[in-house]
């Protein structure tokens, strides 16, 4: 990890919009997917900002963004989390003029019932990280990891694809005085974080297009054998950020959505749950 300064890293704002249908019901065949709600943030960003949608679809450019949903009886909750203060603004302020805003999701008009907001510091994330012995990850959406290796994607809950992914999300995503050094990183995630044990299953999720995008859900424990340089200080922030990024492909359409829970900690202290 580089030398942290005085700056503050960047501020993540979580976008919390809770939807209900205009016509009251909710169809019964209806089942939003992630790639439908990234579209309707394109549209509705091209509206306010067209200069930003350009900018986010930048060639290899890391999106900063991510989406997750969940589903209710009757109302859809869409989750949005941007890491990008200048999207936010503007959106924000977009909110504020109007009194009623709408969404066309699936062919069917949904009312924004409520939205909430919430600021999270990614100096606060990583000043609060703990040295992690033992934990568990939970894949609750399909996970697929592409790599420069081959053009195959892998579908496996792999430690250095892992924390390769998330490292390389967390460089992008917040300022250089948390710049972590990946190579060195990565050299003790291979040599002292292993999976210990799993339980995974393949899942497809429908991306709009012929061919679904299909990833691995399911759950995986994980044990450090030594603790060097804080980097399992740096595994448990990675994980938490994780769980607010998303990781590996399409993770702004709301795949690659994780759980991260600690079981013990390197003071030989178990969490009680």
């Amino acid at each position: 990890m580089g030398k942290s300064g005085d700056k503050i890293l960047k501020i993540m704002i979580k976008f919390k919009f809770e939807l209900v249908p205009e016509e009251g019901v909710v169809k019964p065949y209806m089942e939003p997917y992630g790639y439908i709600f990234r579209a309707i943030l394109m549209d509705w960003l091209k509206k306010l900002k067209p200069e930003l949608v350009h900018e986010l679809h930048s060639y290899n450019k890391i999106r900063p963004y991510s989406i997750q949903l969940s589903y209710r009886r009757k109302e859809i909750v869409f989750y949005l989390n941007i890491f990008d203060p200048m999207i936010a603004e503007v959106l924000v302020s977009d909110l504020i003029k109007k009194k009623e805003k709408t969404f066309e999701v699936s062919n069917q008009t949904y009312l924004l019932k409520k939205v909430l907001f919430e600021d999270y510091s990614l100096t606060t994330l990583f000043k609060q990280g703990k040295p992690v012995k033992k934990f568990k990850i939970k894949f609750l959406e399909p996970t697929y990891f592409s790599t420069t290796r081959s053009k195959n994607v892998v579908r496996l809950p792999i430690p250095e694809l892992i924390f390769s992914n998330l490292s390389n999300l967390w460089n992008s995503l917040s300022h250089e005085e948390a710049y972590i050094e990946e190579e060195v990183f990565l050299d003790w995630v291979n040599r002292s974080l292993y999976l210990s044990s799993l339980d995974i299953k393949t899942d497809a999720k429908d991306m709009g297009e012929s061919v679904p995008a299909v990833g691995f859900i399911g759950w995986a424990n994980f044990e450090i054998s030594k603790n060097e340089k804080n980097y399992s200080k740096l595994i448990d922030t990675l994980c938490k950020f994780g769980e607010l990024s998303n990781m590996g492909s399409n993770r702004t359409a709301a795949l690659g959505r994780i759980r991260y829970k600690p079981i013990e900690y390197f003071n030989f202290r178990k969490i009680q749950h």
